[in-house]
């Protein structure tokens, strides 16, 4: 397989919310190689990146999302409308969070990352030729999503409640 065809199928599958982490590790060099290509050629504005994240108490009681090392990547949007959608208890995306016995509280993490970091830019999609179905899903749910995947570079993220976030 060559390497842009395991960075298109990584990146189908990660903007579907499947999780690819060990096709990422498996593949990094490949994946990574393609990414700087399309940031050298198609550089995007370096602008600030959120986060939207729903935690127990106990995971957020640092004020800081400690990273995991098994995650080989994580997401962002430059739209913070996004990240307050993630890190909405009551919003359809915390479904999942939602009854599970615990308390949990959203957060908004804002990062203004090298660009270096960057391994997908939603802008790379009609460049790189994928426009199937999974990136229709992608661009109407939930409210054009945006995305923007960055390397894990095992970095301490600082959490903001979100109601003490103002964008």
């Amino acid at each position: 397989m060559r390497a842009i065809d395991k960075y298109l199928t990584w990146i189908t599958y990660t903007v579907i919310g499947r999780d690819m982490d060990a096709f990422y590790k498996e593949h990094k060099a490949d994946i990574e190689k393609v990414a700087l290509v399309l940031l050298k050629k198609y550089p995007p504005k370096r602008v600030m990146l959120y986060r939207g994240i729903i935690l127990s108490e106990e995971e957020s009681a640092s004020e800081k999302l400690e990273p995991i090392e098994k995650i080989q990547y994580i997401s962002f949007s430059d739209r913070a409308a996004i990240a307050k959608e993630f890190a909405d208890i009551y919003s359809d995306l915390a479904f999942a969070i939602r009854g599970i016995g615990q308390k949990s509280k959203g957060f908004i993490i804002k990062y203004l990352p090298p660009l270096q970091e960057i391994v997908y830019h939603y802008s790379w999609a009609p460049i790189i030729g994928v426009n199937d179905a999974c990136f229709k899903i992608m661009k109407e749910y939930p409210l054009n999503q945006n995305e923007i995947i960055l390397k894990q570079k095992m970095k301490k993220f600082d959490l903001m409640p979100i109601e003490d976030f103002k964008d």
